[in-house]
């Protein structure tokens, strides 16, 4: 729909003027990076006491994201960005990964397949370049696009991501299956800096709109779920210094200056401070619905629930 797509370039502050004719691996990096400057990392309608479900269908998530100004976690991104990046002409296929976060896989290693994110290719590149675009990440995700080639370093603001091969022999119909690993670590870096593997995933089979309904259930409802019981919030501003990530664990609060690989920390002291933390990325919520987020999650400490490594 041309109306959603011009509505969403003007909530990233990008004009169609300015990709018209533009090369489409520019005109990708263009949107992604604005969007990731734009539309935070958010799950304040999942944690809220007593919400509803969250609805993954498009016109529910235009209306919140593009509409309403609000941020979203990884479902809603990828719905919002698969429908614009198709009407701009590019082939668009949704992965869903497991997220790992550590440095090396742990044996016995059975994270759900709760992340999802984009294999986008333009059909009139000649080079028919693949990329991995993930714009509902959250901290220690991507904020432009990646070339999906195994061992391809990408350079991104500080941050080198390295897609590695991962070789499983499988028990039971005794072939090779291969995986994925999408690993980064800060750069430039020392040769015993080891990478952090963000997630894993397999590119052979594609996620259809039933699969996320279904994985958006499970992670807004389940009383597992950490995005039910926990606040996490994060995104990219602008400033002098260059881009600084904001990410909220809970009522911690943590600064980090991408290239300059500084992160300062801070706890939320009151529901106020909260509403002006979420200010910071343009969220406007309000105080009644910030004491209520604040009583929920004031109680959990970090000793108890330590925040995951990329808040």
């Amino acid at each position: 729909d041309g109306g959603l797509v011009l509505q969403y370039l003007k909530r990233i502050d990008v004009s169609f003027v300015e990709l018209e004719g533009e090369d489409p691996g520019v005109m990708l990096m263009r949107i992604q990076t604005q969007h990731s400057l734009h539309i935070p990392f958010e799950n304040l309608s999942v944690v809220m006491p007593g919400s509803a479900e969250l609805s993954v269908e498009l016109v529910d998530v235009y209306e919140k994201l593009v509409v309403n100004g609000r941020g979203g976690y990884c479902f809603e991104h990828t719905v919002l960005l698969y429908n614009v990046l198709k009407s701009l002409g590019f082939l668009v296929e949704i992965q869903a990964s497991r997220v790992v976060l550590q440095p090396t896989i742990p044996s016995g290693f059975d994270s759900k397949l709760t992340h999802v994110f984009l294999l986008v290719v333009h059909p009139e590149d000649p080079t028919k370049q693949q990329y991995l675009v993930d714009v509902g990440f959250g901290g220690h995700g991507p904020i432009e696009p990646l070339k999906l080639q195994w061992d391809q370093s990408t350079i991104s603001h500080g941050t080198e991501f390295v897609f590695r091969k991962v070789v499983i022999n499988t028990d039971v119909i005794k072939k090779d299956k291969h995986f994925w690993n999408l690993t980064s670590r800060k750069f430039p870096h020392d040769s015993s800096e080891e990478p952090l593997v963000i997630y894993q995933f397999d590119i052979m089979r594609e996620v259809t709109f039933d699969d996320i309904r279904q994985a958006n259930f499970w992670v807004c409802k389940h009383p597992s779920s950490i995005f039910v019981n926990n606040l996490f919030v994060s995104g990219v501003i602008k400033n002098e210094d260059g881009l600084e990530r904001i990410s909220l664990w809970n009522l911690r609060e943590s600064r980090t200056k991408l290239t300059q690989h500084t992160k300062e920390y801070r706890n939320l002291q009151s529901p106020t401070e909260l509403q002006n933390s979420l200010a910071l990325l343009s969220l406007d919520v309000s105080l009644s619905d910030c004491k209520e987020i604040y009583n929920k999650v004031a109680p959990l400490s970090e000793e108890t629930n330590p925040a995951p490594i990329n808040a």
